[in-house]
């Protein structure tokens, strides 16, 4: 293997980067294939006991990003408010646009939810915590169904909610690291640190989704909560790369190895296996008690982090892998499904679930959409509908959103909202009346002087020294 590694590896993350990209196309269409079969009945994706290892298709995309967010800041120094800013605009308008384009069909019936519980809906999406707008289910008083419509609007839209928490997260586990030194030392200098945290976080995943079950955690982030520990899992896997030798990266780099990982995880993503759970329970919180299944779930996060850290290695080799180089390095999967992937991971849902269903209907001779009739020719008609309404809002927020957040970025830049929060006309900011103290300055060889002054007293000197003569 040896003689087919390079030397010549400036450019290896951006390599790295590429590659990534149509790893993101290709797991958005995984997403996009649940989604549009999870409903007919005896296809694979409808059987309940797969559903905990299908589920890890949103998971793949929160280790990609941290692994590729430590990889861009691992060691820089970063100013976290813009930091959160930036994500803030590019996560939350587009879900909070989502969400409302997911409620329209059902605010036009009849909901019965108050008004304290729709401000709350309101507000908790729009400053970012939309993972926790169905908490109006807390009080079990939800019968009506058009509220329940109204909530799973708000709650199946969690995706992008979640990622702006878990990038507040990393910030928080970015400033401890670069505000100590021991702690920096600690993590980036041992792989040890890195690999027990890694598996904390997969531990802590498993013991989040056997939760699922319970009626209260199913009500944040749509009951995905065990999702929450995966992004910080990539920033563990991105740093456990950066701290391998140089023979290390040459093994793991090699075609031969990425090949097999990607089969290896393919193999125990699709895994015929099944248990047994109850009917009135949930079949996922089963999937995270069963010990075969617990094991396949590992191998699935095992076997996702090492086929990152072999492609970022394959850099440094002349050959390219079969799947990188048949398949991740294709234009429609970089440029289009990678390049939309959120948008296209938000508006798929309404798309399929709402609108592609009423347009059914309203067809000639339309009846009541069967899931089960869908056949390739409508996934096919689902799937360009659907990108066709994720281009579009990438196109609202690339026209309109970027520059209200470029209008924002001055204004705080420029320290205008500071000076108008401190301004003493502001009746929100307490001024304390402190007497002035006047101090005077005795005159120094750099102070400031009038030069009207200074020529009066050379013209008296020079009059005093004439007098005297």
């Amino acid at each position: 293997m040896l003689p087919t590694t390079i030397t010549n590896t400036q450019d290896w993350k951006a390599e790295t980067f590429a590659v990534f990209s149509g790893l993101r196309g290709l797991c958005i269409l995984w997403v996009f294939w649940q989604h549009s079969t999870m409903r007919i009945k005896g296809s694979y994706q409808s059987n309940p006991v797969t559903a905990d290892r299908n589920n890890f298709n949103t998971a793949t995309f929160l280790i990609l990003t941290g692994f590729t967010t430590w990889m861009q800041q691992r060691g820089q120094k970063v100013r976290y408010s813009s930091f959160m800013l930036r994500n803030y605009f590019s996560l939350i308008p587009l879900n909070v646009l989502c969400i409302v384009c997911s409620g329209v069909p059902v605010s036009l019936e009849k909901v019965n939810i108050s008004t304290f519980w729709q401000a709350y809906i309101v507000i908790a999406n729009m400053c970012g915590f939309g993972m926790f707008s169905a908490a109006e289910g807390f009080t079990g008083a939800v019968v009506d169904p058009a509220k329940e419509r109204m909530l799973a609007a708000s709650e199946i839209e969690y995706f992008g909610s979640m990622l702006f928490l878990l990038f507040g997260v990393y910030a928080l586990f970015h400033w401890a690291l670069t505000s100590s030194k021991t702690l920096r030392s600690l993590f980036q200098n041992s792989c040890i640190p890195a690999f027990v945290i890694a598996n904390l976080m997969i531990v802590c995943s498993f013991l989040l989704g056997a939760l699922d079950s319970n009626p209260i955690t199913s009500l944040i982030a749509g009951g995905q909560i065990q999702l929450l520990p995966m992004l910080m899992l990539g920033v563990c896997a991105s740093e456990l790369r950066h701290q391998m030798s140089a023979k290390v990266v040459a093994v793991m780099g090699h075609w031969l190895t990425i090949d097999t990982l990607f089969a290896a995880f393919l193999a125990v993503t699709f895994w015929p296996y099944s248990y047994s759970y109850k009917v009135s329970g949930s079949s996922a919180a089963e999937g995270f008690k069963d010990p075969m299944s617990v094991a396949l779930l590992t191998m699935q996060m095992v076997f996702f982090c090492l086929l990152l850290m072999a492609l970022s290695c394959q850099a440094f080799h002349k050959k390219r892998s079969i799947i990188v180089h048949f398949v991740l390095r294709r234009t429609l999967l970089t440029d289009v499904f990678a390049k939309f992937s959120y948008t296209f991971y938000l508006f798929a849902l309404p798309v399929l679930f709402l609108y592609y269903p009423a347009w059914v209907k309203m067809l000639p001779g339309g009846s009541q959409f069967d899931w089960n009739k869908v056949g390739w020719l409508q996934w096919i008609l689902q799937l360009l509908m659907s990108m066709a309404v994720a281009m579009l809002a990438q196109w609202w927020q690339d026209e309109y959103v970027v520059s209200v957040y470029m209008s924002v970025r001055q204004y705080l830049d420029e320290g205008q909202f500071w000076n108008l929060w401190t301004s003493e006309q502001n009746p929100l900011c307490w001024h304390s009346e402190e007497p002035v103290v006047e101090t005077t300055v005795a005159p120094t060889a750099t102070a400031n002087e009038d030069p009207l002054q200074k020529l009066e007293a050379q013209d008296c000197h020079s009059i005093k020294q004439q007098a005297r003569s």
